[in-house]
């Protein structure tokens, strides 16, 4: 199986990701269990900006994200 993925700005044009700006993009669901204690995330730094999903969980706990 082949995916590709391509995101685009409220302008219509694609957004690439750069060293200035890269990105991270994720096909899965981050999900986070607390009482069985499983958990997958993404680590971010301070100064990285998280944009959220309308419709989905996943969002910046901190230093990471997950939902």
């Amino acid at each position: 199986m082949k995916c590709s993925f391509a995101s685009f700005g409220e302008d219509g044009k694609e957004i690439l990701p750069t060293k200035e700006n890269p990105f991270v993009f994720s096909g899965a669901s981050l999900i986070h269990v607390v009482k069985t204690l499983r958990m997958s995330s993404v680590k971010v730094g301070n100064t990285d900006t998280v944009h959220e999903i309308n419709g989905s969980k996943v969002a910046r706990h901190g230093n990471k994200v997950y939902s």
